[in-house]
C-alpha cells in the first residue's frame, strides 16, 4: 500500500514537473513573438522615417518635434 502510494506521488510530480516544463515553454514562446513584434514594428517606423527623409525638405528632427507636439509620436 505504501509503495503504491510513493509510486503514484512520484507519478504526480513528474506529471507536475512535464506541465511546469510546457507552461515555461509557451512563456517563452510568447515573449519570442512579442520581442519579434516590437522588432518588425521598429523596422516599419525606421522604413517610415527614411521615406520621410527622402521625399521632406526639412530635417526629421522637426518632424518628429511637429509630430509629438500635435501628440503623434507613433513615428519614432
Amino acid at each position: 500500500m505504501e509503495s503504491e502510494m510513493r509510486s503514484q506521488d512520484q507519478e504526480l510530480a513528474r506529471t507536475l514537473l512535464s506541465i511546469r516544463q510546457d507552461i515555461h515553454q509557451l512563456k517563452l514562446r510568447r515573449s519570442c513573438q512579442q520581442h519579434q513584434d516590437m522588432l518588425e514594428e521598429v523596422k516599419c517606423d525606421m522604413e517610415e522615417i527614411q521615406e520621410i527623409q527622402n521625399i521632406c525638405d526639412i530635417p526629421i528632427e522637426s518632424v518628429v518635434r511637429w509630430n509629438t507636439h500635435l501628440g503623434k509620436c507613433d513615428i519614432l
